[in-house]
């Protein structure tokens, strides 16, 4: 019969034997899910049609380029493209609210594009956006805050803009349009 010191060794070193088996264990399943979490989920979430916070911000900053890049051609179309085509779009612009894709779309004709009294055509300037920043709020909304320059031959129009973007299937499109023109110089002093 073998000694109970020789026993209480054995199970001791049978314990610490199974201590360092469950140790390895665990730290092989751990890197195996911090593998799978880095390096497949991105893979899945790419072929699922998923995206990144930072392809979500590229596709929005797209849809700001292409306003811009529209609207100094003179193609009006192209620039509401970027707006979402509902009657729930929303644009602010001091005290007015504008409701609706039509409605915005005939705002921008009357103002931009369309001849005035006097059949001169109204002039569009040259827009640029600046100081773009873009909150993505969750998957499919993000907000940005920016601003807008428009050079005209008698002078530069400025003002800040707040716009909701919604993610479609169709891609990113902006549902809500709050630009507030920037306060005109003082008069001269005589």
């Amino acid at each position: 019969m073998p000694d109970p010191d020789t026993r209480a060794a054995d199970e001791l070193r049978f314990r610490a034997k199974s201590l360092r088996f469950g140790c390895l264990a665990t730290a092989a399943a751990f890197v195996t899910f911090v593998t799978l979490i880095v390096v497949v989920f991105p893979a899945v979430a790419r072929t699922l049609g998923l995206s990144t916070p930072a392809a979500d911000e590229s596709q929005i900053r797209g849809v700001l380029d292409a306003q811009v890049a529209a609207w100094n051609t003179g193609d009006l179309d192209g620039f509401m493209a970027g707006y979402w085509r509902d009657e729930q779009l929303s644009f602010m612009s001091g005290d007015r609210v504008t409701r609706g894709w039509e409605a915005t779309r005939a705002r921008y004709q009357k103002k931009y594009f369309a001849p005035d009294k006097d059949g001169k055509l109204a002039e569009r300037g040259e827009l640029a956006f600046e100081e773009l920043q873009v909150e993505e709020i969750r998957s499919a909304a993000a907000v940005v805050r920016g601003r807008y320059v428009l050079k005209l031959a008698s002078e530069t129009a400025t003002g800040r803009f707040t716009l909701v973007f919604r993610k479609f299937p169709e891609g990113w499109r902006i549902t809500s349009d709050h630009t507030s023109a920037a306060d005109p110089p003082p008069p001269p002093k005589k």
